[in-house]
């Protein structure tokens, strides 16, 4: 979940809803980074005289002694109990001069390194361009946390999910793709796929162009272009296939390439593309082979493709909206 500035400082006036109010504080809860985010807006508030506020104080100082207040007592207490004293602060501050300092406070350093997340929803794809130029499309579900700026050594990204990196050369400062699992995919300059979802055994990686050098658990290996390398997560086991890269990469484009892929494969494929829960009613379904090549068609129509070619039957039942929101996407039921 992610929160804007503007909402925490209304919290800390008091100024949310009941409903609005509990939000944030499960927000709070969820990691050190979300508590030092409204840590810092609390101090920003909560100030006795302005011009202290400008001139003479000690942000370190003061945060580390309102973190001491915070261990004696209930975070959100010691948050209810200063309200009035903030609301009567924000009274006779300059409303102008207040959020100065405020964005100056949060503003990060000019030289500071902050670390950017990009999630893809479920159903979507999205590009984007790294610090250094590197064009990145980032499958549905995945996500990459890159720096704002790459150290003097290498560009390293973390990754998961499916992402495809086009990166720009750069011989003295290696391009580096890091997942969950002891992998990790070193380049200089090239074109070439991860896919290393959380749920899937298998971390692969495809070559388009350039070369690339992995390093996945005490394994080693540099591949050429056209090379697919399948790690599994299990064993540890890596092998390395010729493939048509196409079949790996079709995605950022828009198009799904079956070829002689298992129905499991199929139907993991299709649930992230389009943003549906499959439930196999049958398991004689999952016999079925899939070869085919779909752009852009739309869900009933590629399930109309595989009733044909694997005489399967399906039902799509919409999905459940409560208050005008999905609390259950969109079932396909699959049976013989």
């Amino acid at each position: 979940m992610v929160v804007e500035e503007a909402k925490l400082v209304e919290y800390v006036l008091g100024m949310l809803t009941h409903e609005e109010n509990l939000m944030i504080e499960e927000w709070y809860k969820q990691s050190p980074e979300n508590e030092k985010r409204l840590d810092q807006i609390y101090f920003i508030l909560c100030v006795k005289d302005r011009m202290e506020v400008m001139n003479s104080v000690n942000p370190e100082e003061a945060l580390s002694g309102f973190k001491n207040k915070l261990r004696n007592k209930s975070k959100f207490n010691v948050f209810r109990n200063h309200i009035s004293i903030i609301q009567r602060v924000a009274a006779f501050l300059c409303i102008p001069l207040f959020l100065l300092s405020a964005y100056l406070f949060l503003k990060p350093a000019e030289n500071s390194v902050q670390i950017v997340d990009v999630v893809t929803n479920a159903g979507m794809v999205s590009s984007f361009k790294l610090p250094d130029g590197t064009k990145v499309w980032l499958n549905s579900g995945s996500r990459l946390s890159y720096p704002t700026r790459f150290n003097d050594e290498n560009r390293t990204v973390k990754l998961e999910g499916q992402g495809f990196f086009d990166v720009v050369k750069n011989p003295d400062k290696p391009f580096i793709v890091k997942t969950e699992e002891n992998y990790s995919v070193k380049v200089y300059g090239t074109e070439f796929n991860v896919s290393a979802y959380k749920d899937d055994n298998y971390v692969e990686t495809t070559l388009v162009s350039g070369s690339i050098e992995l390093f996945a658990g005490n394994n080693s290996q540099k591949v050429k272009p056209g090379e697919k390398t399948i790690f599994d997560k299990r064993s540890c086991d890596l092998k390395v296939i010729k493939v048509n890269t196409e079949y790996d990469t079709a995605w950022k484009d828009g198009s799904i390439i079956f070829k002689n892929h298992t129905m499991e494969d199929v139907l993991k494929i299709l649930g992230r593309h389009y943003n549906v829960r499959f439930v196999v009613k049958d398991q004689r379904v999952m016999s079925s082979v899939i070869t085919g090549k779909f752009d852009y068609e739309q869900l009933p129509q590629l399930m109309e493709y595989l009733k044909i070619a694997s005489g399967i039957k399906y039902e799509i039942k919409k999905p459940q909206i409560r208050d005008g929101i999905i609390i259950e996407k969109s079932v396909v039921e699959i049976y013989k």
